[in-house]
This record gives structure tokens, C-alpha cells and sequence, in this order.
């Protein structure tokens, strides 16, 4: 198990391929006993929801298996389900497996996509963050970090906010954004963190299509331009959608020029 940093969250980034699989499960704060139930409860019912959508791409059942295997055995790691805390971020596809202990909140969920899901991570991970070891945990530490680190986005959030208000280099047109992201011209993003928008994207034109439910070639295209902002030294914010610079939108975009 890595620890989770910048360089490995850009490496995540790069690895596209079908079927990539995200999974997301907060953890319960209980007794280690209760809570190894729970987090094995949890996680199979996650395996099952990959199954049933592999399923349904037509995959047959030994694949299946055998392409879900690193995760199912996490499932029967006693020791491992009795110590995670906070969250577990799992990510598996056929050149990648990455599981990290986590200590953020976020909501239980499973993705399959050709990127991984990448939104709930893509928050500043700062390094050489100075605190003594003398009388605290390690977890505690991870902890008090991480909070430092969201109480600094959250003042930078803010004016950002306010500078996305007063400037007029700016789109909330999805159509619009996405490919000026890809031409490395938003300087910041504020994507909404309660919804999906499926849809595609023309490799050759940039021209993007959204659909009003998904199928087998779409991906969420939200979760898309928030990785390729962050790859192109964009900033990005996870926003509530009454916390959006405008209220509700899918994306919000400030403009390099």
C-alpha cells in the first residue's frame, strides 16, 4: 500500500482503461470487531455492484473472478478491515491496483469507468507538514494534517469564489469548458461534487456530447475534466451545488485568457 501523494494521484490520472474501477467506503468508527464486519460487509457489496456491471458488458463469471481477485482478498484480511479508519479508496483495472487508508469523508460508492475516480482526491496533498511523533499516534498525525490542509483549501476556495464573480474570463457551459481544459486554458475549476453528467468526448475535434443517461460509451464527463484540469496545472475545487460560484451549475471555469 503506497502512500497517497501528488505524484501517485498524477499517475492514477494517466492509467485510462475499461473497466477502471473506483470504490470509496467511509469507515465505521466502532469497536475493531464491529468494525471488521461492517468494512467486509461493505466492501463485498461493492464487488458485487463491478460484478453485475461486468455482467452486464458480457464478461463471463470466471473473468469476472479472476479480474476482481486483489479486491475480493482484501475482503478476507481480518487484520486489515480491523484498522482502517476514516476511508478506504480502492482503485483496480488490468495494469493497476492502489488501495489507500484515508482520513476524509466522503460517500460510499462504487465507479467503473475508462478513468478512475479521481474527484474526491483532487484536494491540495501538501508534504513535509512538521508535527513532533512524541505522544501521538501516526493516525493522529495523518489526521491533524489533514485537517490543516482543508482549513487552507477552504480559505483559498473562498477567494477563488470571489474572484470567479468579479472576472469575466469565465464559462459554466460543460460544452464550452471541457475543451479549453484540454487546450490548458482554465486556470480554475469548480466542478459540482453531488452529480454525473455522462457523455463523450471526440478525441480529434474536442467536441463533446451529453447524453441524458448513460450507456456502455459514455463516462462522466465531470469527473473527466476535473483530471485533466488537475493535469494541466489547473486548480480544482469540489463544490456543494448551493456552494458553486453559481449556484447549481454542473462546472464553473476561470479562464487562463
Amino acid at each position: 500500500m503506497e502512500q497517497l501523494d501528488s505524484k501517485l494521484l498524477e499517475k492514477l490520472s494517466k492509467e485510462r482503461s475499461p473497466n477502471s474501477i473506483s470504490i470509496y467506503i467511509p469507515t465505521p468508527k466502532t469497536d475493531p470487531g464491529s468494525k471488521e464486519d461492517a468494512n467486509r460487509i461493505n466492501l463485498k457489496n461493492k464487488l458485487k455492484e463491478a460484478r453485475e456491471q461486468m455482467k452486464e458488458q458480457g464478461w463471463q463469471d470466471d473473468e469476472i473472478t479472476e479480474y476482481l481477485q486483489p479486491i475480493n482478498a482484501l475482503t478476507e484480511d481480518a487484520l486489515f478491515l480491523r484498522n482502517l479508519w476514516n476511508g478506504l479508496v480502492i482503485f483496480l483495472n488490468q495494469n493497476t491496483f492502489e488501495y489507500f487508508r484515508v482520513p476524509m469523508d466522503f460517500d460510499d460508492f462504487m465507479y467503473m469507468g475508462r478513468d478512475f475516480y479521481l474527484l474526491p482526491l483532487l484536494r491540495p496533498l501538501k508534504e513535509n507538514i512538521s508535527e513532533s511523533p512524541k505522544d501521538e499516534t501516526v493516525n493522529g498525525l495523518q489526521q491533524k494534517a489533514w485537517s490543516l490542509i482543508q482549513k487552507e483549501l477552504d480559505n483559498e476556495k473562498e477567494q477563488m469564489v470571489r474572484k470567479y464573480i468579479d472576472v469575466t474570463n469565465k464559462s459554466d457551459i460543460v460544452e464550452e469548458i471541457i475543451p479549453n481544459i484540454l487546450y490548458g486554458r482554465v486556470d480554475t475549476l469548480f466542478v459540482n461534487c453531488r452529480q454525473y453528467v455522462w457523455g463523450k468526448l471526440e478525441p480529434e475535434t474536442f467536441d463533446v456530447e451529453i447524453h441524458s443517461e448513460r450507456d456502455k460509451d459514455c463516462e462522466d464527463l465531470l469527473n473527466y475534466a476535473a483530471i485533466r484540469a488537475f493535469k494541466h496545472d489547473g486548480r480544482v475545487y469540489l463544490m456543494k451545488p448551493e456552494d458553486m460560484p453559481q449556484k447549481n451549475k454542473l462546472l464553473n471555469a476561470i479562464y487562463r485568457f
